[in-house]
């Protein structure tokens, strides 16, 4: 908006007392930094030197100068570049009334373009803070010193606390009070952190991590606001299906090859075996009872029978084939039909074997074969894994809001150690003394589980027990 500059020459009204009354009524302020209109007056060139200064000083602001001679006001006119040269009464009071309404006009459009400014961003603000609280991944705002600004919804019920709780804590001292904690460092700084690496390089990052429940989680971080109030973006994503479908299949992958090489071994050494089993036999008849002869022959056909187990376990799982079509099973017909499979050697292990199964659990989708399959290895690993007086409970429940039905296995065995149970599922490992087995219990049975739809977990802790966990897909009505 151009300032109003109007040039008053007070010889041609002769009214000074009237006029400086009136100025002082409109508020006009000599030469004030907020003035709403600046006063001049003087005579020669004093006058055009202060004019000039206060223009200089004040470039957007109205200026009324006050001019006794007639020459002085066309001075100020032509150099100050003048609208306006009053030299009769009549103009006076409207050219004053147009000098004060000015700043009030432009305050008042400058009020409201402030007002339509800040709502403006009132809405901004609201629709982010919606958005962010509507995500269901847990993220948060952090400072460089790992303090939490802001966190959403998600993050706040995933570590258990309020949402307006979480501000000025430390994410990893919250991380570590929750049921969610990860792994750490001596300085209670998670071990698995992006948020160095960002506040580093300025660049994204990403790492994962697994929290005390099990579950992997994907931690991404980000710059989100740069200058002196820095601010980053951690978001943690659950990952831990997409990695058990992954291992499930290079599990499946790995499985392939090693089903086709066990086949071709089980094939060509099963007639050799055989005839190492028939001829040990003949030697055993043939020899006096009692003689050393006849307890080497035993021995050789006690191993070969040893040998000729391991290589029916090769033949039934290169031989495993995939079923397109399943049928609803009750998991407790399939137990009753596996317990006289398993209890002669619970009996003979002094094994106590619990059993819970609820008569209103729901069928799942499977076959008899496979689950009859799946639940007399589970039972004889842990019978294996216990000694006299240790216990075993089988129990089963339904998850209804996932459409899942839980079978799970206890024992309070010896246990394993974390190395043991990171390999439990790995074709051919075995913690069984050699000979026993063939380390194709556990694959066999997460390829079974992994066919029908559902999960597998081992967690075990040495010296405590093992529990098995199985997840398998609701049979539909």
């Amino acid at each position: 908006m151009t300032p109003v500059t109007t040039v008053i020459f007070i010889g041609a009204l002769g009214r000074r007392e009237a006029l400086a009354a009136w100025v002082e009524s409109v508020e006009l302020v000599d030469e004030g930094d907020h003035a709403d209109a600046l006063l001049v007056e003087g005579t020669g060139e004093a006058l055009l030197a202060r004019a000039l200064a206060m223009r200089s000083s004040h470039p957007d602001t109205p200026m009324v100068g006050l001019a006794h001679e007639i020459g002085e006001a066309a001075t100020l006119v032509n150099t100050l570049g003048i609208d306006a040269l009053i030299t009769d009464e009549d103009a006076l009071e409207s050219t004053l009334s147009r000098v004060a309404s000015a700043p009030a006009t432009r305050s008042l459009e400058l009020e409201r373009l402030v007002q339509r400014r800040t709502a403006v961003l009132q809405q901004v603000k609201r629709q982010w803070e919606l958005s962010f609280d509507a995500l269901d991944d847990p993220m948060a705002l952090m400072d460089a010193d790992h303090r939490i600004v802001r966190v959403n919804r998600a993050y706040a019920s995933a570590l258990e606390r309020d949402i307006v709780d979480a501000p000025g804590s430390t994410c990893y001292a919250l991380r570590a009070a929750s049921s969610q904690a990860f792994e750490t460092h001596e300085s209670g700084r998670c071990k698995s952190c992006p948020l160095r690496g960002t506040i580093e390089s300025g660049e994204p990052s990403l790492v994962f991590a697994d929290d005390t429940q099990g579950r992997r989680w994907a931690v991404s971080s980000h710059v989100v606001e740069a200058g002196a109030e820095q601010r980053y973006l951690l978001h943690y994503r659950d990952v831990t299906r997409e990695a058990r479908r992954l291992h499930q299949i290079a599990q499946a992958d790995k499985l392939s090859a090693v089903g086709k090489l066990a086949g071709e071994l089980a094939h060509q050494l099963n007639n050799p075996m055989t005839n190492i089993m028939v001829f040990s036999e003949l030697l055993a008849e043939k020899t006096a009872e009692g003689s050393s002869l006849r307890e080497h022959a035993n021995e050789v056909y006690e191993s070969a029978q040893r040998c000729r187990r391991l290589i029916q376990g090769l033949l039934r799982f290169a031989r495993r084939q995939r079923r397109e079509h399943s049928e609803r099973v009750a998991l407790g017909h399939v137990l009753d039909d596996v317990l006289p499979l398993v209890q002669h050697r619970v009996d003979k292990n002094g094994v106590k074997l619990h059993l819970e199964l609820p008569s209103t659990l729901k069928p799942v989708h499977a076959h008899v074969a496979d689950i009859e399959h799946v639940m007399v290895n589970l039972i004889s690993n842990a019978v294996k894994a216990c000694a006299r007086g240790d216990t075993i409970e089988v129990t089963a429940a339904d998850r209804p809001a996932e459409q899942l039905v839980e079978l799970t296995i206890t024992d309070s065995g010896r246990g394993m150690a974390a190395e043991e149970l990171a390999q439990a599922f790995d074709a051919f490992y075995t913690g069984h003394p050699d000979g026993e087995a063939a380390g194709l219990g556990l694959t066999t049975c997460e390829a079974i589980i992994a066919e029908l739809g559902g999960t597998i977990e081992l967690s075990s802790e040495l010296g405590v027990g093992t529990t098995a966990r199985v997840l398998l897909p609701m049979a539909s009505e």
